[in-house]
């Protein structure tokens, strides 16, 4: 009688792990590439969820 939430078939992006970031400016692309080796410090900028249903 519970409410079902469907399966995550999706996955995360992590805006520090994209290519994009080689256009960031020198300062904000060294500290983003910095944060990128660890995933709760990823996760504290941009972070894009696709659900596939």
């Amino acid at each position: 009688m519970g409410v079902t939430l469907p399966e995550f078939t999706g996955r995360e992006i992590l805006l520090t792990r994209e290519p994009e970031v080689a256009r960031f400016p020198t300062a904000l692309r060294l500290f983003t590439q910095l944060s990128s080796h660890s995933t709760a410090w990823s996760r504290k900028g941009v972070t894009v969820l696709q659900y596939r249903f």
